[in-house]
């Protein structure tokens, strides 16, 4: 059995690590690019309402 920290530094080493699957990027960025378009839709969609 494996301890939670070292996952964590398994999870890290594959997060950061980049994918063709990607166009090279790592997993980590394209979730950050995916959050940020969430936010920025959120936003929109918030400020048409009012």
């Amino acid at each position: 059995m494996y301890s939670q920290e070292t996952l964590d530094v398994i999870a890290l080493q594959l997060n950061i690590c980049p994918r063709k699957y990607f166009i090279f990027k790592c997993p980590i960025e394209v979730m950050g690019e995916v959050m940020q378009d969430a936010m920025a839709m959120r936003h929109d969609v918030s400020t048409s309402i009012q």
